[in-house]
């Protein structure tokens, strides 16, 4: 189970494709009748582009799920002994307040780490799904293609591998696009820590 929502980089959120079963070629369907498929989503995962934005964050993000997994287990480790009919009343409230202070500290990570990965795959991804629309367009247009199918969003209940555009485009996208040119993270500044008031030490009588 992933502790940061959306991790798994294969599954590429669909607002950063297209949202739309048929990739437009507009004017082109009343001439031609050929339809064909392809995995769009996969595509973008596969060019060189799109593997170098995974590998960088799989490193950026693994160490902070990892992080994340271990406070979720010590929360687990803490809730079972304060829930443990041993523990004296003394021990669960100390307990209570240790699980309270580190839930807030957990979900505030977690939100943060959520955020940021949301921020990155923005900021990598949603150039690539831009120009691997104009290498559909411009393939389609080459081969004479009518209407591109998105396999991985439906409704496709068969279709035969000679039609399958993936690897092509893919080829394509990659002849046409340097690897060396695709965004990079841009390290996101620690949040300032709230300030603390001391409290004055209470004068002894």
């Amino acid at each position: 189970m992933y502790v940061i929502q959306g991790l798994r980089l294969a599954a590429v959120s669909r607002r950063l494709v297209m949202p739309a079963m048929f990739l437009g070629l507009a004017g082109f369907a009343a001439a031609q009748s050929t339809i064909v498929v392809m995995n769009l989503q996969q595509a973008i995962m596969t060019t060189k582009q799109g593997q170098k934005a995974g590998l960088e964050m799989q490193a950026k993000y693994t160490p902070k799920q990892k992080s994340l997994e271990q406070q979720r287990d010590a929360l687990a480790s803490l809730s079972a002994e304060a829930q443990n009919p041993a523990t004296t009343p003394e021990k669960r409230a100390a307990l209570q307040r240790d699980i309270e202070d580190k839930n807030r500290r957990f979900t505030r990570e977690q939100q943060d780490a959520k955020d940021e990965f949301q921020a990155d795959q923005q900021r990598l991804l949603v150039p690539i799904s831009q120009r691997m629309q104009s290498v559909i367009a411009q393939y389609a247009k080459q081969k004479g293609y009518a209407i591109v199918m998105d396999d991985a969003n439906g409704p496709v209940v068969f279709a035969a591998n000679t039609i399958d555009i993936t690897k092509d485009v893919v080829d394509l996208y990659d002849k046409t696009t340097s690897a060396a040119a695709a965004p990079t993270m841009t390290p996101v500044p620690p949040k300032p820590a709230t300030p603390t008031t001391a409290k004055p030490a209470t004068p002894k009588p």
